[in-house]
Parts: structure tokens; C-alpha cells; sequence
């Protein structure tokens, strides 16, 4: 009878631990089953393919596909200046699944320009990691007379509006650097806006302008060919890509400041969790020896700002820009 109780009490015993052990699997299976991410992620570009963001795009979704064990592809929605892929990532469920390529002009410029945009970025987005800070390059037609920045300076103070700078359009980084020059040279060019960098770039080999201040990879052969003289690039640092060539800072200009970042950024309400592990694989891309050579040869600057500390930056340089563009007077609209 005992030994009767015994096995009793012993099918009691292995039967709740099995509820247990069950319990436990089922938990495990539920929490696997939602773990992120468990389909294709999706970065949208605003700009068309081949540019220089979808360059970037393409470099880290290949190694973050790999890291995930899932597909990240690339949606290239050019149009108005990066602003239609804007507003679909903000309108787009904030499950981290559509992702967001951002750049100044439709995250922290246009919306200083137009009273009428479909988005916020402030509230409709959240900064998840900045990716690479991005220079331009002041460059003259190898003929033109200006062999610096303070020959340029000199020459547009004793001629005011002669001086013609090309763009790759209005708002455009290429035109933003252009209107910074002037207010910390004290000078006065006339704008010339082009459908595109490489237009600008036929203009200025044609002597249509003077100046351009064109994007790296648009203006680099040009310059090594000789065609073009690299005057200063506007970022902090002389670029591997451009040897020689001296930042802003250092060729007549001290408080030239041209912030432009390349970054990801994701929906309001996406989990603080899927913001956190995106974040980490991104910046383990970034860290890669080989990613940062190919990075940096193509007039990049790998540069990963955490999600937190991103945020204080594109807030911050809301403010610059929206001083910037209120001397400049510049509104597409």
C-alpha cells in the first residue's frame, strides 16, 4: 500500500512537472514566433538608383542581411527631393519592417521651405543610427582664375553677383553649401539651380558658372582628369578621396559649418527593442574594415551615432538650418 502511495505521488510529481516543461516550451515557441525580424526588411531610398544613398543602402543591407539571416532590399522612391519617400516610411506601419534612408534635405531643410508637407519629421519619425557624415566639394573649371577660397572671396567681394554657383536644384545640398558660403564670406554669388548634379557639372565644364559646390563621387574623376580644380571640401577633415584638398575650415573660411548626414530612420511607435537591435547591426556594419575602405573611397564618412544622441543631432540641426535658410530666403513653393 505505501509503495502504491509512492508511485501515486510520483505520477503527480512528473505530471505537473510536464504542465511545467510544456508551459515552458509554449512560451519559448510563442516568444520565437514573434521575435523580430522574421520577414523581408525593406529600406527605402528616396533618390533614384546608382546615387550615392543608394550606394550606401545597398553596401549595409547586404551585411545586415547576413547577420538577421533575412532579406534587406532596397526601394528607390525618387522624387521631390527625397520627400515621397519620406512621407510613405512615415505613414508606414511602425513595426520595423520599412525602414527610411534619411538625408538633411526632407528630414531638416524642406521642411523649413513648405508650409505643406504630408509628414513631420520630428514626430513622425524616429532617428535610429546616423550612418555616414557626407562632404561636397567646391570646385572650379580648371581655366578659371581662382586658385583658392580667398581668391574667390577676393574676387566675388569686387564683384558682387558675378559669380555664378551651380546646384543640383533649390534645397539641394550642393545649393545649401553655396548660401553657407556666402554668410560666413560676406559675399554674393548668383544661384544657378540644374535638374541634377550632373548637369551642374556639364554646366560648369561648359563655363555656363564659376563654382560648383558638387558631390564627391559627382565632381572626384573630373578633378583627377584635371578638368576640374578642387578648391575645399566642406567637412571637417581632408577626405582620402581628395588628398590635397583642404577642408573649409582651413582655407579662409574658420566658422564654415555645412552638417549633412546620411541615416536610418524608422515610423513613430516602432518597439524600442527592434530600434535598439537595428541599430546594433547597423553599427556593426559600419565597423567593418572593408565596408569602411569602400565607404571612404567613395567621399563617405563612416559615422555611427546612436539612436539617443541622433536624435539631439537632427534637433539641433533643425535649428542651424532653420537660421540658415531665414537670411537665405529660399523657398520652393
Amino acid at each position: 500500500m505505501v509503495l502504491n502511495k509512492i508511485r501515486r505521488l510520483g505520477t503527480v510529481v512528473f505530471s505537473v512537472g510536464a504542465l511545467s516543461l510544456g508551459a515552458g516550451l509554449l512560451l519559448h515557441s510563442a516568444h520565437a514566433e514573434s521575435a523580430y525580424p522574421k520577414q523581408t526588411i525593406t529600406i527605402v531610398d528616396g533618390f533614384a538608383p546608382g546615387g550615392s544613398t543608394d550606394v550606401l543602402a545597398r553596401i549595409l543591407a547586404e551585411e545586415v542581411s547576413q547577420s538577421l539571416n533575412q532579406p534587406v532590399i532596397i526601394n528607390n522612391r525618387a522624387g521631390a527631393g527625397g520627400m515621397v519617400a519620406t512621407s510613405h516610411v512615415a505613414r508606414s506601419a511602425p513595426d520595423g519592417y520599412t525602414l527610411l534612408l534619411g538625408t538633411i534635405g526632407p528630414i531638416v531643410v524642406n521642411p523649413h521651405l513648405m508650409d505643406d508637407l504630408s509628414y513631420k519629421p520630428l514626430e513622425d519619425l524616429v532617428p535610429v543610427i546616423s550612418l555616414v557624415d557626407v562632404a561636397n566639394v567646391a570646385v572650379v573649371n580648371s581655366e578659371h582664375p581662382a586658385q583658392s577660397v580667398e581668391d574667390l572671396i577676393q574676387m566675388a567681394k569686387e564683384n558682387p553677383h558675378e559669380i555664378d554657383f551651380g546646384s543640383a536644384g533649390i534645397g539641394t545640398t550642393a545649393h545649401l553649401a553655396g548660401e553657407v558660403f556666402q554668410q560666413e564670406a560676406d559675399v554674393e554669388f548668383t544661384h544657378v539651380p540644374y535638374r541634377g548634379g550632373a548637369p551642374a557639372i556639364t554646366g560648369l565644364l561648359a563655363g555656363e558658372t564659376d563654382l560648383i559646390f558638387s558631390s564627391i563621387p559627382t565632381a572626384v574623376d573630373h578633378v583627377n582628369q584635371g578638368t576640374l580644380r578642387a578648391l575645399a571640401v566642406t567637412g571637417d577633415m581632408e577626405l582620402e578621396t581628395l588628398p590635397g584638398v583642404p577642408p573649409m575650415k582651413e582655407a579662409g573660411l574658420a566658422e564654415y559649418k555645412l552638417p549633412s548626414w546620411y541615416g536610418i530612420f524608422a515610423p513613430k511607435g516602432t518597439p524600442t527593442e527592434v530600434i535598439e537591435l537595428l541599430q546594433n547591426e547597423f553599427q556593426a556594419a559600419l565597423e567593418k574594415e572593408k565596408t569602411q575602405k569602400l565607404l571612404i573611397s567613395l567621399g563617405m564618412v563612416p559615422n555611427p551615432v546612436l539612436s539617443e544622441q541622433f536624435s539631439k543631432q537632427v534637433k539641433d540641426d533643425w535649428d542651424y538650418w532653420e537660421g540658415i535658410l531665414e537670411v537665405a530666403d529660399i523657398n520652393l513653393e
